[in-house]
């Protein structure tokens, strides 16, 4: 299984490390405090720590926004570790971005509050929303891997993750789609999720990775 080190940037500007599955395309736990950096890619160094996993996850004010980059990406995505569990409450792959856009619209609701729903009526949270419809859902992922009969500009790619932080984004929505997007983005610490799994977990954004998006 081929594997990148991942590097987990705190606000305070610590880091702590973990391994980057190639195949499913997600990192995974367990975290390290150390990693060695030598060859053609780094790697995770000293001994795992302690994760407590059976534990519930800190309320959402408690939750710490971090920053995932993994060796050859380019490409850092936005997250949340939790300090009860002391282990990363998700997303745990830069592509949660693409599926978010797949599948959800975005709206505000009568406090000019950001959601996101499965339409422009009802949020994950199950707030109604009343309020100015955003541009975020990528309509284009709509037709998977066909054409659409007319040309339709594709979405800029946001990580709404980046803004945890902002007063006006909704925190219970954003944590909602770590569990209704597809299961792969399930950490798994074994990694037993197969080849077969990940085809069928893959989402509607496949195709725009395969286009370099």
């Amino acid at each position: 299984m081929g594997t990148w080190l991942a590097t987990i940037r705190f606000p305070d500007g610590t880091c702590k490390y973990a391994r980057y599955s190639t195949v499913v395309e997600e990192m995974y736990h367990p975290l390290y405090a150390e990693c060695s950096i030598g060859g053609d890619r780094g790697e995770v160094a000293g001994e795992p720590l302690p994760g407590r996993p059976e534990l519930p996850r800190s309320a959402a004010a408690d939750l710490v926004p971090v920053v995932i980059d993994v060796e050859s990406y380019n490409d850092a995505w936005h997250a949340l570790y939790c300090p009860r569990r002391a282990l990363l409450a998700g997303p745990f792959s830069g592509f949660h971005r693409d599926r978010m856009q797949a599948e959800f619209e975005l709206a505000r609701d009568e406090h000019g509050v950001r959601h996101l729903g499965w339409s422009e009526s009802t949020s994950l949270c199950g707030r109604p929303l009343t309020g100015e419809p955003l541009v975020f859902h990528d309509h284009l992922a709509d037709w998977g891997p066909m054409e659409p009969p007319e040309p339709i500009e594709p979405v800029e790619v946001i990580d709404l993750y980046a803004d945890w932080d902002e007063p006006d984004m909704c925190r219970a929505c954003l944590l909602t789609t770590v569990a209704v997007l597809p299961e792969r983005d399930v950490v798994r610490p074994d990694m037993t999720l197969t080849m077969p799994d990940r085809a069928r977990t893959a989402g509607a954004g496949w195709w725009r990775r395969l286009l370099g998006r």
